[in-house]
């Protein structure tokens, strides 16, 4: 029973951590999309997926949940 309560508990510490992380993201966007905008290389940029950040996407492939 202990160890269901931390399982619990972690998970919604672990929820609130990702709702702030999200949150602070949503400010970035406008500002890392317009540096997407303005930046010459294409090469790079144009990989991104519209409405993705280069963070969202960099965290894709490197988390393991």
């Amino acid at each position: 029973k202990k160890l269901l309560e931390t399982k619990i508990f972690l998970k919604k510490l672990l929820s609130i951590f990702l709702y702030r992380r999200i949150k602070k993201r949503k400010n970035n966007e406008n500002t890392i999309r317009k540096a997407i905008i303005n930046s010459a290389s294409t090469s790079s940029n144009s990989l991104y997926i519209t409405g993705d950040s280069p963070q969202i996407i960099q965290e894709k492939t490197t988390d393991k949940y």
